[in-house]
């Protein structure tokens, strides 16, 4: 039975084992062109970018939130017009009677 080895170690193990005479290091064209068509297009899907739009979301509903309670609270502070209009309404009626 093959015992589970640790991936770093088997690693290491097959780089130094490697074979330094007649290897070319350089990728192929196709394989160039490959990734650098898929940078291009932008279709590299990562854990990240899932938890980023996640976050972008919930900032945006935490700042729409954050705008309705200010509105809220500001039209219940604001004072209402019609006791303005009543006080001028009856200093004007106060004046006219004497």
């Amino acid at each position: 039975m093959k015992t589970r080895r640790d991936p770093l170690e088997r690693l290491l193990r097959s780089a130094s084992q490697r074979v330094e005479d007649g290897i070319d290091d350089s990728p192929s064209f196709a394989l160039e062109a490959r990734v650098m068509g898929f940078f291009r297009r932008g279709r590299f899907e990562d854990e990240n970018s899932v938890v980023l739009s996640v976050i972008r979301r919930g900032l945006v509903l935490a700042c729409a939130f954050a705008a309705s309670a200010v509105l809220v609270s500001w039209l219940e502070t604001a004072p209402a017009t019609s006791d303005e209009i009543s006080a001028s309404a009856a200093m004007l009626q106060y004046f006219a009677m004497r």
